[in-house]
């Protein structure tokens, strides 16, 4: 989304850095937090085991995961009833 201003703006050079973070930082979120045994990502790097609604849900609007596969976790997170649930 910032990238996005920022080339609206027209601050490429910005745009740039900010896409170049975000792909940083969803490497991070998929290598450390994505148990793809499950696949679901968990609460974070040192929550073994604990995955929730909410979790998935932040995984598929930050883009860690997209396409068929976000569509796959979003069903996936409805009915997992093992999971942390989310208040609505």
């Amino acid at each position: 989304m910032a990238a996005k201003i920022m080339d609206e703006l027209g601050l490429h050079e910005n745009a740039k850095i900010y896409t170049k973070k975000r792909e940083r930082i969803l490497h991070v979120i998929n290598s450390k937090c994505y148990d793809a045994r499950k696949g679901l990502y968990m609460e974070g790097p040192s929550f073994n085991e604990e995955y929730s609604q909410v979790t998935q849900v932040w995984a598929v609007l930050s883009g860690a995961i997209d396409g068929e596969e976000a569509k796959k976790l979003i069903h996936k997170t409805i009915n997992d009833k093992s999971l942390i649930q989310g208040t609505y």
